[in-house]
């Protein structure tokens, strides 16, 4: 399993890791040799604190998910030894590791292996300039045109869509470094 890397992506009601709530998980396995991507999760969670208050979450007005999709889910909890057993077999990353692995970590979920930071890693590939430091932390579709020009793809902000695409784009990153290093 040494080729493998898992790349999760997260739908939230907010970016607060501590007030709002996981709604949507995405895992895809990224062979790094081939760039084979095989699904491992996608499911629509639904924590304790999940409630009326959160109708109004920026991710029900913008994607395809819906408040009534997360009321009906079964809990994160239903799904916790699934994927941590992830956590234990693969490495992680994901675009913004800080953002999602806050959530995940403050849910106490254990990831230990992890692979660098796709935005992280993206920012000196990409130099987009920025008026106070050298380069700025590129988006997600930022990051997807640098490699795939003229490519019909705007971010469905749905967690495993989310992720394939990610996996996709860190094949292309992987080997754009390893081309240029």
């Amino acid at each position: 399993m040494d080729n493998y890397i898992a790349i999760i992506d997260l739908e939230t009601t907010g970016f607060s890791h501590t007030k709002n709530n996981i709604v949507e998980i995405g895992i895809a396995r990224l062979d790094v040799l081939t760039g084979e991507i095989t699904k491992l999760l996608d499911v629509v969670v639904r924590e304790e604190t999940f409630g009326p208050h959160c109708k109004k979450a920026w991710v029900f007005k913008n994607t395809s998910l819906t408040y009534a999709e997360v009321i009906k889910a079964k809990p994160l909890e239903f799904y916790r030894k699934q994927i941590q057993e992830i956590f234990n077999t693969y490495p992680i990353t994901a675009f913004n590791t800080g953002f999602d692995f806050r959530f995940l970590r403050e849910r106490k979920f254990i990831i230990d292996v992890t692979v660098p930071c796709l935005m992280n890693s993206s920012t000196n590939v990409l130099k987009i300039p920025h008026p106070k430091y050298i380069f700025k932390k590129p988006n997600f579709q930022e990051a997807w045109n640098f490699f795939n020009k003229g490519a019909d793809y705007i971010e469905a902000h749905r967690a495993y869509d989310d992720a394939e695409h990610e996996a996709k784009y860190a094949y292309q990153l992987f080997k754009y470094m390893n081309e240029n290093n």
